[in-house]
């Protein structure tokens, strides 16, 4: 009676041949590790597209930060190249608040050098620092589109590995 109840034994008893019963246990167990490996491998591709596509997004809206502050500073470089002595013109003194006002020289401007200090400079030299930053971000921006580029080209191959792989499985289960 155990040996009826341990398959190992019931195998080995010789009833049928290793053939009939080996090879297509062996074709079977194969197709299931071939099987699990072809959904382990979308399961890992599926991972890598999510991670890639969050990071892109992460790019792109870095790019779209840079290029709002190349923005402004482009704008306020220019309205201090046109600044003019003796023009009246509205100056904004914060929270949507403008005033009206005059320049009286062509002195020192109010440069902001981060942390909430100003530094008194000269109005050309604000200009050649605004400039310096903008070329700064211009690399920068430039170096996020091509990262970007990279991951939507990546993001294209995985895709592309992702589309073989489970329209190999359709193929194979047509057969």
């Amino acid at each position: 009676m155990a040996k009826e109840n341990n398959p190992r034994q019931a195998g080995a008893s010789g009833a049928h041949g290793p053939h009939e019963h080996g090879a297509p246990r062996a074709q079977a167990a194969a197709g299931a590790q071939a099987g699990g490996s072809k959904e382990q491998e979308v399961q890992k591709l599926s991972y890598e597209l999510a991670m890639y596509e969050h990071q892109a997004k992460h790019v792109e809206s870095d790019i779209k930060q840079i290029q709002e502050v190349i923005n402004s500073l482009s704008f306020t470089m220019e309205a201090l190249k046109n600044l003019k002595k003796d023009k009246g013109s509205l100056y904004s003194i914060g929270g949507g608040v403008l005033v009206k006002g005059k320049v009286t020289e062509d002195a020192d401007v109010l440069y902001d050098i981060g942390a909430g200090t100003f530094l008194e400079i000269p109005k050309d030299e604000a200009v050649t620092r605004i400039s310096e930053k903008l070329d700064a971000l211009r690399n920068e921006y430039n170096e996020k589109n091509a990262l970007l580029s990279q991951l939507v080209s990546h993001l294209e191959r995985l895709n592309m590995k992702a589309r073989e792989i489970i329209g190999g499985e359709g193929a194979e289960e047509e057969e």
